[in-house]
């Protein structure tokens, strides 16, 4: 009990706003991005609060889409997966932070794409959505196209991500987007 109050205060110094563990639903996640879209609403202009909201579930889908059990099995359920989800501000802006587990095999995807659209600029971004948009209708599925990706990447002035190994099938994927 002793050990809430001091997670409260590193929540605090690190300018936490909303700190989720568990199951990601559709109506966690639904629920979760209203607490966040009406908490940037009531403190800052409209534009951020969207911006920021689109990031949250953005990273909820993709924790959705990715995760796995700390076992490398998939999820019992594919309406609902765990996950960790913060919402925060600091110095430069608001920030999303989404972690789960993945199976080690989508690393090495995962980590190419985000470098390959952090590199990019806001017109090589777009273009390169339409391109990817178009892959995801061909082949008749959007997961591995990137769209969540790119589209965090479009609102975002920052974007780090580290992978944590487990075991040699599961690794911890975590994803901090940065919005001003």
């Amino acid at each position: 009990m002793d050990e809430l109050h001091s997670f409260g205060k590193v929540l605090d110094r690190n300018g936490v706003v909303l700190c989720y563990r568990g199951q990601l639903s559709q109506a966690v996640t639904e629920t979760l991005g209203d607490v966040v879209r009406e908490r940037w609403k009531r403190d800052n202009d409209a534009n951020l609060a969207r911006s920021v909201f689109a990031v949250f579930i953005e990273i909820a889908q993709n924790i959705t889409h990715y995760a796995c059990g700390n076992d490398g099995r998939s999820s019992t359920s594919p309406n609902s997966v765990d996950g960790t989800m913060l919402a925060g501000s600091d110095r430069s802006g608001a920030y999303i932070v989404g972690g789960n587990y993945i199976r080690a095999e989508l690393q090495e995807d995962i980590e190419r794409t985000l470098t390959a659209i952090w590199g990019m600029d806001k017109a090589q971004l777009k273009a390169y959505y339409k391109q990817q948009r178009r892959r995801e209708t061909a082949t008749g599925g959007s997961k591995g196209a990137g769209l969540g990706f790119i589209e965090m990447a479009r609102k975002a002035s920052h974007m780090e991500y580290h992978f944590e190994p487990i075991d040699r099938n599961v690794v911890y994927f975590t994803l901090k987007v940065s919005v001003a």
